[in-house]
């Protein structure tokens, strides 16, 4: 994956997180959802539509999330 990727998926899971917060949910589901967001950019700039569940589960949260 390049560094580019990366940090666009940090930068989606990081703003994702903001939202979650501001609509107060919970720290477990802000976690999730910025892991969720992180691994979807990262299977968009992969040229992928989308993740299965049963990825996100075996993948867990890539680096800088």
């Amino acid at each position: 994956m390049t560094d580019a990727a990366e940090q666009l998926a940090a930068g989606f899971a990081h703003h994702v997180g903001v939202w979650a917060r501001r609509q107060a949910c919970g720290a477990a589901t802000i976690d999730a959802l910025r892991i969720v967001a992180a691994q979807l950019s990262l299977a968009t700039s992969n040229g992928h539509v989308c993740v299965s569940l049963g990825d996100l589960l075996q993948q867990g949260s890539p680096s800088g999330v």
